[in-house]
This record gives C-alpha cells, sequence and structure tokens, in this order.
C-alpha cells in the first residue's frame, strides 16, 4: 500500500491517535447522550476503526513487518502503535 517507510509509520501512528480519539469520544459520551444514541455511535464508530485498521493500518503492516502492531483491542485500550 505505501513503499516509504517512514511515510508508513507516520500513517500508522496518525491513524492510531485517530482511533483512539474516536475511542475516547465514545466512552466520554456514555451517560451523557441518551442509551440509544450512544448504541448508535458506538456501533458507527466502531465499524469505522474496524476498518482503519483492516484497510489501512494491517495492510501498512503486512509490507512493513518491522511496524509491529499489537491486537486492535490492546492498540485502542493501551494506546500502543508498536511492542
Amino acid at each position: 500500500m505505501i513503499t516509504d517507510k517512514d511515510i508508513a509509520k507516520n500513517l500508522v501512528e496518525r491513524y492510531m491517535s485517530i482511533t483512539n480519539d474516536m475511542y475516547d469520544d465514545v466512552n466520554n459520551l456514555q451517560g451523557k447522550i441518551p442509551d440509544e444514541e450512544h448504541k448508535e455511535l458506538r456501533k458507527a464508530i466502531g465499524n469505522i476503526i474496524v476498518d482503519i485498521f483492516d484497510n489501512v493500518i494491517n495492510r501498512i503492516s503486512e509490507e512493513h513487518k518491522d511496524i509491529i502492531l499489537c491486537d486492535i483491542n490492546d492498540c485502542i485500550k493501551n494506546k500502543k502503535v508498536e511492542k
């Protein structure tokens, strides 16, 4: 997908940061908006995060084996990019 290693690493770091921010938004809104709205938002954001991981981050890491990623749930929970 991205052949330049530095660009690839920067994109992975940036998209990890973006997905972490989205995850935090969902958590921070719990209890502040109606449950049904939160459920819909959580589902939509979850789909976006999975899409970013599947179609961007994981594809980049397949081409650049030295950009080591943790499991998607661990990455988001612990905000890790590399092990």
